[in-house]
């Protein structure tokens, strides 16, 4: 059963736990390969977008 770390928490971020490895890459080196990540999840009214774009590399369904 997957643990609700935001319960305890004061503010509305969600942690969850996701069963996909997730892989971190700079410069073709790879940082970090986790096969226990967790997701941070937050309301999108608390992002700011003004400087954001799309990626032009996609996940795909890695989340």
């Amino acid at each position: 059963m997957a643990t609700r770390y935001a319960d305890a928490l004061p503010h509305p971020l969600r942690f969850e736990p996701t069963p996909k490895r997730v892989p971190a890459e700079v410069a073709d080196t790879t940082m970090a390969d986790s096969e226990n990540a967790v997701l941070v999840l937050r309301p999108e009214d608390d992002v700011r977008t003004e400087r954001s774009k799309r990626s032009e590399q996609p996940m795909g369904d890695a989340v």
